[in-house]
């Protein structure tokens, strides 16, 4: 009789142990998949990252005036990082961000090729709807949407003044990149600023890349 009790006691045990067993190696499973998708968001998000840049290195960002670069070197990289992210380069709303950067540019860099006043008129409808969707995309702040804005729209008002009003000078291609090494330059011999603690936009790439 005690030796069946030793034997049920046994089985107990061998039955609790089976079950702890299984419970850690379930928790050891899910533990190695959160580790690799953290791996891959992270490297989701460095490529991301990785081709904004080359877009917005494409577009000679130097070159353009202080508000618009501020656009594109701030929330507008942010927007098109999560959209590289969730949508992938050739996504439409991808697409569509790319091309308010590049009529951005081909209107506003020092030195642009020459365009009729009609055509930006035109297209400047599109330009300030396309950054105001972009910007609540993002949950941009109204009042730092509005101030971005009315920069940019100074600018537009700028370039469509009649030439003799606003004199401008024609810019060659050598002269273009002298002045962009000489920014670039100017850039590496300033002190490298402080490390901006990660905002809402930073959070929410994140989160985009990790797949949460």
């Amino acid at each position: 009789h005690e030796y069946e009790e030793d034997i049920a006691l046994f089985e107990e045990v061998r039955v609790e142990f089976g079950a702890w067993v299984a419970q850690r190696e379930r928790i050891r499973k899910i533990m190695e998949e959160r580790l690799a998708q953290a791996v891959s968001g992270e490297e989701r998000l460095t490529v991301a990252k990785m081709k904004v840049g080359e877009l917005l290195e494409q577009l000679e960002i130097d070159l353009l005036p202080e508000p618009a670069l501020r656009i594109l070197e701030g929330p507008w990289k942010k927007l098109l990082t999560i959209l590289w992210l969730r949508e992938g380069e050739e996504g439409q709303n991808t697409r569509k961000a790319v091309k308010i950067a590049r009529l951005i540019e081909k209107y506003l860099a020092e030195g642009s090729v020459s365009f009729r006043r009609e055509e930006l008129l035109a297209e400047i409808p599109e330009i300030i709807g396309g950054l105001k969707k972009g910007f609540s995309y993002i949950s941009l702040d109204r009042k730092k949407s509005a101030r971005l804005l009315n920069g940019l729209q100074s600018c537009f008002i700028e370039v469509l003044r009649p030439l003799p009003s606003r004199p401008r000078v024609v810019v060659e291609t050598d002269e273009r990149q002298e002045r962009k090494e000489r920014v670039q330059e100017e850039r590496c011999g300033e002190p490298e600023p402080e490390k901006a603690e990660p905002d809402e936009f930073d959070h929410k790439v994140a989160g985009i890349a990790e797949g949460t």
